[in-house]
């Protein structure tokens, strides 16, 4: 078993490109270094099948000839772990490697590197944040990496800002024990918990009303949790939708936005 069992990690090395060989394997782990993107990533490529097609092309970017001063270029992307919008959690290279991510001999060779799909001004949602303080206090637990070694990529190397201003806010508050915890919002009274199906494979289209005939009113990701606080029959007796969960207004959590099919989600 390794630190990654229990955080129910989706390893999707085989969707990636990659070489036949690895650059070695660690002998120590000492530290654990978070990364960002750099350029903003648009939100539909933030989780699900769209981040495997973002990090197919960092792949690629990253495997090019002469990058970060390689000769050939990196043998598949450099990070161990990838946290979505959505909080899942994705495996992309082995756990033991060696990589090449912070520009550092002693980083790259016994640190391990999580990166988020991010850039810019762009913040990390609440649930990609509870993802990666899980993933950081496990592997410290698992390692004895001390908290002054779960380090940003600039703290390696200056000339970088990577992983940009919000995530080394949160990082910096992490280590200091500021970080609050980051918990789901109790379910208020008379509501109940709904979640967009985490393989739908594209954001549920919510209506105005509870038929398909009502015009969009929004969108919600795959494995959002929605409060609901009535169920609806299609009012046009449709047999492929034929009831639909009304969100209800929940003050800092979501808003009265309309009806999502039933068919789109499971009840929690």
């Amino acid at each position: 078993m390794s630190f990654l069992d229990d955080l129910h990690v989706i390893d999707i090395r085989d969707k990636l490109p990659r070489r036949s060989w690895i650059i070695g394997t660690r002998e120590a782990t000492t530290s654990t270094t978070w990364h960002y993107n750099g350029g903003e990533v648009p939100p539909e490529r933030q989780y699900g099948d769209g981040l495997v097609a973002q990090l197919i092309a960092d792949s690629n970017w990253q495997m090019r000839p002469g990058w970060g001063g390689t000769v050939g270029g990196a043998p598949h992307i450099m990070y161990l772990l990838v946290f979505a919008a959505d909080g899942q959690i994705y495996q992309v290279a082995g756990l033991d490697e060696i990589l090449w991510h912070c520009a550092h001999a002693q980083g790259n060779s016994e640190g391990l590197a999580y990166h988020f799909p991010l850039g810019g001004k762009q913040e990390p949602t609440a649930a990609q944040l509870a993802a990666a303080f899980r993933a950081t206090d496990a592997a410290r637990a698992a390692y004895g990496i001390p908290l002054d070694r779960v380090v940003g990529h600039l703290e390696w190397k200056h000339a970088t800002a990577c992983p940009g201003v919000s995530l080394m806010q949160h990082l910096i508050a992490y280590r200091a024990g500021r970080e609050p915890a980051v918990a789901p919002t109790p379910t208020p009274a008379g509501l109940r918990r709904f979640q967009i199906r985490p393989n739908l494979g594209a954001p549920a289209r919510v209506r105005q009303g509870p038929a398909t005939t009502y015009p969009i009113a929004g969108r919600m990701k795959p494995s959002t949790v929605l409060f609901i606080d009535a169920v609806k029959v299609d009012e046009n007796g449709d047999p492929n939708n034929p009831t639909w969960v009304h969100m209800a207004r929940v003050e800092n959590e979501q808003a009265d936005l309309g009806f999502v099919s039933e068919r789109l989600g499971v009840w929690l």
